[in-house]
């Protein structure tokens, strides 16, 4: 009895002891997951020569946190603002875009948007006209010469180059005027009188020639027939001699180097190229119309006396860029944003002229117009007839597709 009293008393010890003790399950502790990464670094690459668009590419960095760094070269950019209209060749088709950059882009081809103008002309350093002229003038004077007397200058230029500055002389308002005797200072490094920036023909050399029988983009579009034109192409293949007869194939870069007397150019390419070294000028390019020229278009005066006014830029994908979304996010800012939307586009500033008319011309119209000119090595009389037959056919493939 004693000995069951004392197992009861020890089981109720044990039972109190636990009265107070709870039990709680035992969970696992979460597993302790990595930090997130931050979002990858946004970067767009610029090719801005001109630097053009510098203000919105600042702008466009602080509010959307991306880099923007500056490309040599449209072939390592995303970005790039060319100087002329690109091609198939230079720029992706924007109406191709697999983003919405697509619905931005007018209907046709669209390789670029384009930004502002600029004037396209003969450009030359004012001191070294100076210095070539001597007694005879100033910049103004070349700017003012006539055709003739530019033929005269410039093939005086040539053979001066050419020959060493042995008594070259050029006629200038019925005088005889010569070149320096000695080829120094701003002239010493001269080694021919012209080059180009770009290809020898673009529609801003072409702009004058149809302007002899149009006065707007819209009219040369409606156009079918364009025989009258030939007057115009005959001008365009004697400048294009005039050129040959002493041409560097260095470019703007002869230009801004001193090697080259003209550039024929925009004005603000020049500047860029060159900085404050020289005293730019621009000269309207010396065609050869005159009044059996003219069918229904500008005047003589319109034609010979100004620039001719092109776009000072084309904002576009280089064709080469593998990864083009940073660049069409840009332009989806630019064009859609309340903040975008300051960019120049064709509400920039805009420099005097006459319109480039040429702009009208299809790109496919223009290859071949380019590629003619790229090839045209013949100045003789056959050479000249070939030539103007050539390009009135691309001219009047134009005219066909207006009337279709």
């Amino acid at each position: 009895m004693a000995k069951r009293l004392a197992a009861l008393m020890l089981a109720a010890l044990m039972l109190t002891g636990c009265a107070g003790l709870s039990v709680k399950p035992q969970r696992p502790e979460a597993p302790k997951l990595p930090a997130p990464e931050p979002p990858p670094a946004r970067e767009l690459t610029v090719y801005d020569p001109l630097e053009s668009l510098a203000p919105v590419l600042e702008q466009y960095s602080q509010s959307q946190g991306v880099t923007v760094t500056k490309a040599e070269s449209p072939d390592t950019a995303q970005l790039a603002v060319f100087g002329q209209q690109p091609g198939p060749a230079a720029a992706r088709d924007l109406t191709q875009s697999e983003g919405l950059v697509r619905v931005l882009a007018p209907e046709g081809p669209c390789y670029g948007f384009s930004l502002g103008s600029a004037s396209y002309g003969y450009v030359a350093d004012a001191d070294l006209l100076k210095a070539l002229l001597e007694d005879a003038g100033e910049a103004e004077t070349v700017q003012k010469m006539s055709s003739q007397e530019w033929q005269s200058f410039t093939q005086a230029l040539a053979g001066w180059l050419e020959k060493g500055p042995a008594r070259q002389y050029y006629n200038l308002k019925g005088v005889t005027w010569y070149l320096p005797a000695k080829k120094e200072g701003a002239a010493a490094g001269l080694k021919a009188v012209f080059s180009v920036e770009g290809e020898r023909i673009g529609t801003p050399l072409l702009a004058p020639v149809l302007g002899t029988c149009y006065k707007t983009e819209e009219e040369f579009s409606a156009a079918g027939q364009r025989s009258n034109l030939m007057g115009g192409l005959n001008s365009l293949y004697t400048l294009l001699g005039q050129e040959a007869a002493s041409f560097s194939e260095g470019g703007l870069e002869a230009f801004a180097k001193g090697e080259t007397v003209f550039c024929r150019t925009t004005l603000e390419s020049a500047r860029a190229a060159c900085g404050k070294e020289k005293n730019l000028v621009l000269i309207p390019m010396k065609y050869s119309f005159d009044s059996t020229d003219l069918h229904g278009g500008l005047s003589l005066a319109e034609l010979l006396n100004q620039p001719v006014q092109v776009s000072g830029g084309w904002l576009g994908i280089p064709a080469g860029t593998q990864q083009p979304q940073e660049a069409e996010a840009f332009l989806l800012w630019a064009v859609a944003s309340e903040e975008g939307r300051k960019i120049p586009h064709d509400q920039g500033p805009q420099a005097p002229g006459m319109p480039d008319i040429a702009r009208a011309i299809s790109p496919e119209g223009m290859e071949k117009l380019i590629k003619l000119g790229r090839e045209q090595q013949d100045w003789s009389r056959e050479g000249r007839r070939a030539f103007t037959t050539a390009a009135m056919a691309v001219l009047n493939e134009e005219g066909a597709k207006a009337d279709a």
